[in-house]
């Protein structure tokens, strides 16, 4: 089953980003540099890297030649580089000493590579880098970040467009290739990639823009992302081109199962004695959604007022970590599962409200593993998103972030 990913409410098409300027960034020490991009991907920041640069990247393909990489293994190899780049561990949670910005959707990056299966263009991992302890967790997913990765692997080569622009193939099956002309090869429209993510192991196909180029001396063709056009994101100024992004088979991501505990709904205990009403469910990413109203939070509040209300806080955590524990999964992985309070709608073209956390921290938009997730939650009879959501359509859901008029995801199976 294909869910297509995140989709504004006030344009056609979904997903996009700038592309910055790559940069040579500071790995360590003053004699240690390391190639990279900084890359915006819908509403996260995060820094892109081409495995094939990266000396600790090969040195774990050497292991896992399959791509059935072992995580925690992973962050250990990787971990010193990373610190070293975003500025972490940094007391003060500003990451000024490196590329972070001091919150998790600005403590980001991804590992592109050519696939190692011929049934996929690229593999990438997702990183998501501990502000104040360094740590690297590299459990879930990141839509948003995912919008980048075919773009960077087109402009870093790793992929090149088939002759019929529908789908994608490295760059040696097209100088090998005998039945495709330049001029195919070069269309330039909208192109598909394969992604193939490591975190995971699930698949999404990404619709991006490509436009052709022609050397002036040489008359050589390239061809390279499209970052114009007229699309724009609700919490991102300008505008740029829609990358659409399709979850193939999305259900049971780390768990194994869409609801891992069988139910819609579940009484979770988090403290002896105290529980309350949350629906625990895998899709994409990992998510424990409670009624908002069930811990007296006013929807319009922001999230700097959710952060500063250290007893909520503590609460949502300790929720948070009690259906973690329900879903089988590991209590000190703090990226997932991710906690979501959600409100019946605020408006009428709006299907439901909702307010996510995202390391601790209030989120200040809706991650897009989430709205997935939240998409489907909605459809499912017996959640509490699906008891509180408006119903609009029956495929598509619209949803709002709370305290923001216009924050909206769209979600369409």
């Amino acid at each position: 089953m294909v869910f297509q990913g995140m989709r504004s409410f006030s344009g056609p098409r979904s997903g996009r980003l700038y592309r910055m300027n790559p940069s040579s960034i500071l790995a360590g020490s003053t004699t240690s540099r390391q190639k990279a991009a900084f890359w915006r991907g819908g509403t996260s920041n995060g820094i892109m890297i081409s495995g094939s640069t990266l000396p600790q990247w090969q040195k774990i393909k050497s292991h896992y030649p399959d791509g059935k990489i072992n995580l925690k293994d992973c962050a250990k190899i990787l971990e010193p580089l990373y610190r070293a780049i975003m500025g972490s561990p940094d007391p003060y949670g500003r990451q000024l000493n490196g590329m972070g910005g001091g919150l998790s959707s600005l403590s980001k990056a991804v590992i592109v590579d050519k696939s190692m299966s011929k049934d996929y263009d690229l593999d990438y991992l997702f990183i998501q880098i501990g502000i104040k302890d360094g740590k690297l967790d590299l459990a879930g997913n990141c839509g948003n970040m995912t919008s980048a990765v075919g773009p960077f692997g087109l402009e870093e080569q790793l992929v090149s467009p088939r002759p019929q622009g529908s789908t994608t193939r490295t760059a040696e099956d097209t100088e090998t290739s005998s039945s495709a002309s330049p001029q195919d090869v070069f269309k330039v429209g909208p192109l598909k990639v394969r992604l193939r993510n490591l975190n995971t192991s699930r698949i999404i196909e990404a619709d991006i823009y490509a436009s052709e180029n022609t050397d002036a001396k040489s008359g050589a063709k390239s061809i390279s992302f499209e970052a114009q056009g007229d699309y724009v994101l609700d919490g991102v100024s300008g505008y740029s081109s829609p990358i659409t992004l399709s979850f193939i088979s999305p259900g049971g991501a780390k768990t194994g199962k869409a609801l891992p505990t069988g139910n819609a709904t579940d009484h979770v205990e988090y403290t002896p004695g105290q529980s309350i009403r949350a629906s625990l469910l895998d899709i994409s990413n990992p998510g424990v959604f409670i009624d908002g109203r069930d811990v007296a939070w006013n929807p319009a509040s922001t999230p700097e007022q959710l952060n500063a209300d250290t007893d909520l806080m503590t609460k949502l955590e300790a929720i948070r970590r009690a259906g973690a524990a329900m879903m089988g999964m590991d209590l000190e992985t703090p990226s997932i599962p991710k906690i979501v309070l959600l409100f019946p709608p605020a408006s009428e073209n709006v299907d439901i409200t909702c307010q996510a956390l995202s390391m601790e921290q209030a989120h200040k938009a809706v991650p897009m593993t989430l709205a997935l997730n939240l998409g489907v939650a909605c459809k499912i009879p017996g959640t509490i998103a699906h008891l509180l959501a408006r119903q609009n359509d029956p495929v598509t859901t619209v949803m709002e972030r709370s305290s923001v008029p216009r924050s909206f995801a769209q979600h369409g199976a």
